[in-house]
């Protein structure tokens, strides 16, 4: 039986928290901690907290991690000096048409590069004994509020940018969706897909699960997640088919 859950990771990981706190998905009582890595601008867990906390985590506890799967956001979210496109690895046609195509290994290696040895999940991972997760960001939102977004630059300065075109966000996103996945099966980490019950028909997230601003979800989605992480347990609170 799993006596404790702990979620450590970035930004993403605050969907799960506010289903918890909103009551909207319950764990049944167990023990659930969220740690948010600290970074520049927000978080507030070293992430040396962050390793002591997965070593106290034994074979009757749970760990869920979201640490990698936010590149496509540097990469696409917004329009490009140069505007190009890739090939949607589902579907396999360029988007948006009439623009210089990337070849999707390039982007593949602009993603695992970014990676690299992802030593900090290997940390987290080998720390705790007990089943280990992780869930990735959610898929693009195909409208946006605004065209133009506001950007702050390091230097002080704002910058306006246009949202890239969607097709060409997502296509992007299931291109580091495919690395990362392969990545963390060769780390020995569980995966959790996006929900499909949170994306529209073409694969985008749907807009009941929209978040206040351009790349999160909402507490509905955390629950989403959630409920994919209790279906992968069995009633003994061990995960179906062993260990990760």
């Amino acid at each position: 039986m799993i006596h404790r859950v702990t979620v450590i990771g970035n930004s993403h990981i605050r969907a799960l928290e506010k289903a918890v706190e909103d009551g909207i998905v319950g764990l049944g009582g167990i023990e659930t901690r969220f740690l948010w890595l600290k970074t520049k601008n927000h978080g507030s867990v070293s992430k040396e907290d962050a390793i002591k906390a997965c070593c106290s985590l034994g074979a009757g506890d749970l760990l869920v991690l979201s640490h990698l799967g936010a590149l496509h956001n540097q990469l696409a979210l917004f329009e490009h000096d140069a505007p190009f496109s890739v090939a949607d690895p589902e579907t396999g046609v360029p988007t948006p048409a009439n623009r210089t195509v990337v070849p999707v290994a390039a982007v593949r290696e602009f993603f695992l590069t970014r990676i690299g040895p992802a030593s900090t999940l290997k940390q987290f991972a080998s720390g705790a004994s007990c089943p280990v997760f992780h869930f990735g960001s959610p898929p693009p939102r195909r409208q946006m509020l605004r065209k133009i977004k506001k950007v702050r630059l390091d230097r002080g300065e704002v910058d306006l940018r246009a949202f890239a075109d969607p097709a060409l966000r997502l296509a992007v996103w299931r291109i580091e969706t495919e690395v990362v996945d392969a990545h963390l099966e060769a780390l020995g980490i569980r995966t959790l897909p996006a929900p499909p019950e949170a994306r529209d028909e073409d694969g985008y997230l749907h807009p009941d699960f929209y978040a206040e601003d351009a790349t999160h979800a909402n507490a509905a989605y955390g629950a989403l997640v959630i409920m994919q992480i209790i279906s992968a347990l069995d009633l003994s609170g061990s995960p179906e088919g062993g260990a990760a």
